[in-house]
């Protein structure tokens, strides 16, 4: 449900008048993302009841009641070659968590890749490959892409090719067919780039299907053949994605100005940084990146179905997307550097701040976290825990960290340049001694080798690993391989900084924001903030228990 305010912000139903006040309150809850205090909550109890008592509960809340979540679908790569089969297992895995969490399935419009196309338009890697195929490619250092291959995709009931015109057609028809009562859920799991306007470096791009692209501009074009009043929430898991939070500025006021339009979105990294996913592996015990950590918590389980704690941080017992969004940031080990809609909110609008009194992401710990909400203490307290940081000045220090971090990636790519140059010698005289004896593998296209492959394969492989060379090789390789970990994790670590860092610089400019901005930035900042709070599927209805397709 949805009443209208300082902007779009949930609101309350219809009740039935014997409802008791326990229940009111924990709706107010559920929908609308505070809790009244004592005196507060007595009197507007008393006069909502009351109110119902004698009123019917349209003539109170007449308009933005909310009767349906219509869904919208996003996904694939730009070609066969850049469509891995994790963004199908993303897709799937989202329709499988609507069906699961809605007493009945919402519309799902889904445009993936070719759409109904047969071609093999799907990236995978089979979990057999044969071993002489593999020492070959390693030796003659041809290991990218070999072992790929490529099916036609599986995502089921698809609406059309995740391509510009069927996309647009959509938000022309049916987009265009919302009305107030409805809801719009966007959720993009394909691949991103960076602006290619060097004066507007956070119009970031989403790549659709053959090569085609869009910017935030265009995106934003989209969504405004929308109704107005129909809130709008997007989920968006591609490189450069945060350039897409700029949706909610205004372009004709240079991005300052916000939209007074009820959108906001969830992102899996920054508008300057690579996101994590989009892998060949058929394997989901091996995907971390951030719709897999999304999923866990709105649904209380991996992909896998183990059972996983939900981070219903504020106890009301339910999961809503700004907590699902800050328990990826707590526990995701990627490199991503994921934001929100306010959070891009709080770094456009300008303030003019005291000479004191004002908080900035350097202030002492304790005044930060006072000023808090709930789920950024949560982000706070674990990331500093496992950062194992406990300075009162929590972002210098974090900042000290990250430069020390990034030192260490730096050293650890210096080791694997010089291990590189010892690796190169050593499959050289490897290939050396198998080219002589086999002189058709100097040439991988040579029409010969297939045939030597198939009926000499056992052959070759153990002349290569007979090689005197070969056990130096494979011990190079894997201390490259130990040391890129090492790189990894130091990136890792470092990206935890960041996290923490832009986590504290939000608590401070939102509380600076409330301290000296305008009544209509506040109020536009906590209309963003309710509807970040937004609850999907069964826990968005109060009259359906929350636990219902849950394990």
């Amino acid at each position: 449900m949805y009443v209208e305010s300082a902007g779009p912000v949930p609101g309350l139903g219809i009740f039935a008048r014997s409802w008791c006040t326990s229940a009111l309150n924990l709706y107010i809850k559920r929908n609308q993302g505070f809790t009244l205090n004592p005196f507060t909550s007595k009197r507007m109890k008393l006069f909502l009841f009351l109110g119902l008592a004698i009123f019917p509960a349209q003539a109170l809340f007449p308009s933005h009641a909310v009767s349906r979540d219509v869904f919208l679908t996003i996904g694939g790569g730009y070609s066969p070659t850049g469509n891995q089969i994790s963004l199908e297992k993303n897709v799937q895995l989202f329709s499988s968590y609507l069906v699961e969490s809605y007493a009945q399935p919402p519309e799902h419009y889904i445009f993936f890749s070719d759409g109904d196309g047969q071609m093999r338009d799907l990236q995978y890697i089979p979990t057999d490959f044969p071993r002489v195929n593999e020492v070959l490619a390693q030796i003659n250092n041809r290991t990218s892409g070999l072992k790929y291959r490529y099916r036609n995709h599986e995502v089921p009931n698809v609406r059309g090719g995740a391509n510009k015109s069927q996309i647009q057609n959509w938000f022309q028809k049916e987009g265009s067919g919302l009305a107030v009562g409805d809801r719009l859920i966007v959720y993009v799991t394909a691949h991103g780039g960076k602006s290619t306007d060097k004066e507007k470096p956070e119009n970031s791009r989403l790549h659709l299907w053959n090569g085609q692209s869009i910017d935030v501009n265009e995106f934003r074009g989209w969504l405004e053949l929308i109704d107005p009043e129909v809130p709008i929430i997007v989920v968006m898991v591609q490189c450069y994605s945060g350039g897409f939070a700029n949706m909610i500025l205004d372009p004709e006021k240079s991005g300052k100005a916000s939209l007074e339009r009820p959108w906001c979105g969830f992102y899996a990294t920054i508008p300057t940084r690579v996101a994590a996913g989009c892998t060949p592996d058929t394997r989901e015990e091996n995907y971390h990146e951030y719709t897999t950590y999304m999923m866990e918590a709105l649904r209380g389980k991996t992909r896998l179905g183990q059972p996983v704690e939900r981070p219903d941080f504020d106890g009301d017992g339910v999961v809503s997307l700004d907590e699902a969004h800050s328990f990826a940031l707590i526990q995701s080990r990627t490199i991503d550097i994921s934001m929100k809609t306010s959070d891009q909110y709080l770094r456009k609008i300008e303030i003019s701040l005291p000479e004191e009194g004002a908080l900035d992401k350097d202030s002492d710990i304790d005044m930060l976290v006072e000023a808090a909400s709930v789920n950024q203490s949560q982000i706070i307290n674990a990331l500093s825990e496992q950062l194992e940081l406990q300075e009162a000045q929590r972002a210098t220090a974090a900042t000290k960290l990250a430069e020390r971090l990034s030192s260490e990636k730096k050293e650890a790519e210096q080791k694997r340049r010089q291990l590189i140059k010892d690796l190169q010698q050593n499959a050289r005289s490897i290939r050396s001694g198998i080219t002589f004896r086999w002189p058709e593998l100097n040439n991988s296209w040579n029409p010969e080798c297939h045939r030597l492959l198939e009926e000499q394969g056992d052959q070759i492989l153990r002349a290569i690993e007979g090689h005197p060379r070969f056990g130096k090789f494979m011990e190079l390789r894997q201390r490259m391989t130990e040391i890129a970990e090492e790189a990894m994790d130091a990136d890792r670590k470092w990206v935890k900084c960041q996290r923490l860092i832009r986590t504290l610089d939000s608590v401070a400019r939102a509380s600076n924001l409330r301290k000296y901005g305008s009544t209509e930035e506040v109020d536009r900042y906590e209309a963003l903030v309710r509807l970040e709070s937004s609850l999907l599927g069964n826990a968005a209805d109060p009259t359906i228990d929350s636990a219902e397709g849950q394990p």
